[in-house]
């Protein structure tokens, strides 16, 4: 009978992290990956001739000791680049963060006058009447005023995530730094940021071979700790024989194998766990797992025959003329990624799998971004393209999210099945976040508390930000 101390589900940075802490604490560790690689959505894949990402990843972080740990594994190969990044507002590129010299060059006056009176509103609003942010957009709009949120986040959000009246103001809290215009203010006049609280990196990270570079690193250190890590292979069926008793029943190349634990650790979505545990879970539990939504993303690798097509290493897009809302170039991440005269063009999409952009056919696809493109001023010729459509990569906080998420973890705790990770907690985060999650929770377990000190660390998760 095979038997495992831990099985975690889901081959990601979160669960090699944690696979490879508690590998090291001398515990029995098997992690199942349903990809032939690892990684998840932070993973390398070869095109041709080019190495590229599922969408730019940077490795940047304001957590202690989480960039030393990347560093132990990557060494000389850890490069470290100077961000260059822009937004396009009012039909113009502007550097990002926004500098006051560009917003005093590019905003309309009339305007600029409309954005401080409408934040003045705002606040004297905010002194009379009580502040409610039962949403992103008042979250927003109590913050920065109604002409600017309309002007800059709106448009944004619902590209990324749907309607932002929609949405919880939880995301609000943790996509937008600055708590108000006056730290805005600061920022651009004076190039002033908060420790801790940056609205950008300065320079950022990333493995000399591709962001995968990383999770292969890790993988290799749980196997030489003597665990490991399957890779096609993934869990069909979780049979709870009691408390701290499970039996799982997991696919490997085609076969089914069992194997008995007394901890599972989970990072897949929440959805694909609650549907194979046996017995099957209460109706309450199945139907907020349904109501967890995701939003998709579709990928257009463009190829062209020049050494370099952007200045930047990304570009943000919050007009909504244009479909995609980033584009990237994979080779100013790491020029040994991809041959000397050319460079690939990241354009990032997202939307949900019913819309339009997800069901067209790849090639008209790619023809309605290369004329968006044009209008942004990218007229070269392009050689070669690919397209990848990637579903369930958003976490959406729609206004119920919370609700729904606290009822499965509740039952998840009741059962003692621990789950992390970006989809493992419905957590919008970024990989530094997915690796101080791994190590929390090993540390943890090797502790032995009880599970409400569990429960206050994973609280803690929900206060992560992301810095562009």
């Amino acid at each position: 009978m095979n038997k495992q101390d831990i099985v975690i589900f889901g081959g990601g940075l979160t669960g090699l992290t944690c696979g490879w802490k508690l590998a090291q604490q001398d515990y029995r560790i098997m992690v199942l990956e349903k990809e032939f690689f690892v990684g998840g959505i932070s993973s390398t894949f070869k095109h041709k001739d080019y190495y590229l990402d599922y969408g730019p990843h940077k490795i940047y972080t304001q957590l202690n000791g989480i960039l030393d740990e990347i560093k132990l594994f990557l060494g000389e190969d850890l490069l470290e680049i100077e961000k260059r990044s822009s937004i396009r507002i009012f039909g113009q590129f502007l550097k990002y963060p926004v500098q006051i010299k560009d917003l005093v060059r590019c905003l309309p006056i009339q305007t600029g006058i409309e954005c401080v009176f409408s934040y003045l509103w705002s606040v004297v609003k905010n002194k009379i009447l009580p502040r409610t942010d039962d949403s992103y957009e008042s979250w927003v709009t109590n913050r920065f005023g109604r002409v600017i949120y309309s002007l800059v986040f709106e448009t944004y959000a619902k590209k990324i995530w749907g309607d932002p009246s929609m949405l919880s103001s939880d995301l609000a809290r943790a996509r937008i730094i600055l708590p108000n215009l006056k730290d805005v203010f600061l920022n651009t006049i004076f190039g002033k940021q908060k420790e801790g609280k940056e609205l950008s990196a300065k320079k950022f990270y990333y493995p000399k071979y591709g962001i995968i570079q990383l999770s292969e690193k890790i993988a290799e250190a749980i196997k030489d700790n003597g665990s490991n890590v399957f890779l096609n292979s993934f869990p069909v069926k979780v049979l709870v024989r009691g408390l701290n008793a499970f039996e799982i029943v997991y696919r490997i190349n085609n076969t089914e194998e069992i194997v008995h634990t007394s901890k599972i650790i989970s990072t897949i979505p929440l959805n694909s766990l609650v549907d194979i545990l046996m017995p099957q879970v209460p109706v309450d539990i199945k139907l907020a797992s349904d109501n967890l939504k995701y939003r998709g993303l579709i990928l257009i690798y463009i190829v062209f025959d020049v050494p370099s097509i952007i200045k930047d290493n990304w570009i943000f897009f919050p007009e909504e003329k244009y479909s995609f809302n980033r584009i990237s170039e994979q080779k100013s991440f790491s020029n040994t990624m991809i041959p000397s005269n050319k460079t690939v063009l990241t354009v990032e999409i997202t939307c949900n799998r019913n819309d339009e952009d997800w069901l067209i056919p790849d090639e008209k696809l790619f023809e309605k971004v290369m004329v968006e493109l044009k209008d942004t001023g990218i007229t070269s010729t392009p050689s070669d393209y690919l397209v990848k459509r990637l579903a369930g990569i958003y976490p959406v906080y729609d206004l119920k999210y919370s609700e729904n998420l606290n009822k499965i973890l509740m039952y998840l705790d009741s059962i003692n099945i621990y789950t992390i990770g970006r989809h493992g907690l419905f957590n919008y985060n970024n990989m530094d976040h997915c690796i101080d999650m791994g190590i929390r929770l090993a540390s943890y377990m090797k502790s032995g508390e009880d599970m409400n000190r569990w429960k206050d660390i994973r609280k803690g998760f929900s206060k992560y930000q992301i810095v562009d």
